[in-house]
């Protein structure tokens, strides 16, 4: 369990996150939504460690995360960031292993936990490509194998303790890389009882997989609920300033955005000025 006990972060006596008081359950999913700008990575890096509090704490199942050791830390808890700059010629697979640092093993042990995370991600085939030359999205897949593999047991058994980090972790993927990442989070985390923390732009992303949705605006935590109670147009309509419609086709359900009625009004006054 993750518990920010009044947790916020401000710079220059300006607050970038005000107080909020947060708890995170093992085997759940929870998705930070908001506009750009409104505190989400702000509110991540804080959970993660990455960022100290100007006031409250942050505990990690009820040790306070400053005092966890280094090591420790990195075998329960992975982070995977907007951007990951990596300078030299390392192959795919070399950067993958970076993730195995916190751990004491063989490196026969190594080799066949990365190998088969490679399999599982299908990013075995290009396993001696220099990282440079992929594209941002395969880049990006990489990033999230080695954070996956951060957190792999010895043994690969199942550890309730591990925690997730993805700050904006669908950057750059096609459609079917961001919901197979989401899918190898949900496996290889949440189903072994750990806890997944990710900062999501789409509404429709963050519906088919979070248990739980957190909003933040303006620094402010404004919503905290499940997911069904959180993602309700009139919510997120005075969150992201536009109209969004929850539609449902058969059991599916997705939202689209459309112009709030005022906006209509303004596009005819826009089209009839341009046609005179």
């Amino acid at each position: 369990m993750i518990v920010a006990k009044n947790v916020g972060f401000g710079i220059a006596g300006k607050m970038l996150l005000n107080p909020v008081s947060i708890e995170f359950k093992r085997s759940e999913l929870v998705v930070i939504l908001g506009p750009n700008g409104a505190g989400k990575s702000t509110l991540i890096q804080l959970l993660a460690g990455y960022l100290d509090p100007t006031v409250g704490n942050v505990s990690y199942h009820q040790q306070d995360l400053k005092d966890w050791k280094t090591n420790s830390l990195a075998k329960n808890r992975a982070y995977l960031h907007q951007q990951s700059n990596v300078f030299g010629s390392f192959t795919v697979q070399e950067i993958v292993e970076m993730g195995r640092f916190p751990h004491d093993e063989s490196h026969e042990e190594l080799q066949r936990i990365t190998v088969d995370t490679l399999i599982e991600l299908k990013l075995f085939p290009k396993r001696n490509q220099s990282y440079q030359t992929l594209s941002g999205g395969e880049q990006q897949r990489v990033q999230f194998a080695r954070a996956i593999i951060q957190l792999e047991t010895e043994n690969r058994t199942a550890n309730p303790e591990k925690v997730l980090f993805l700050d904006e972790p669908l950057n750059n993927l096609d459609l079917h890389y961001q919901y197979s990442l989401m899918e190898q989070a949900q496996q290889k985390i949440i189903k072994q009882g750990g806890i997944v923390i990710a900062v999501l732009h789409d509404i429709n992303m963050a519906y088919a997989f979070a248990d739980r949705i957190i909003i933040v605006k303006n620094g402010h935590v404004v919503v905290d609920n499940t997911t069904e109670l959180a993602l309700e147009p009139e919510i997120l309509e005075s969150i992201f300033d536009i109209g969004i419609q929850k539609n449902q086709v058969g059991n599916e359900i997705f939202f689209s955005m459309c112009p709030r009625k005022s906006e209509n009004k303004y596009v005819q006054l826009n089209k009839q000025f341009s046609n005179q």
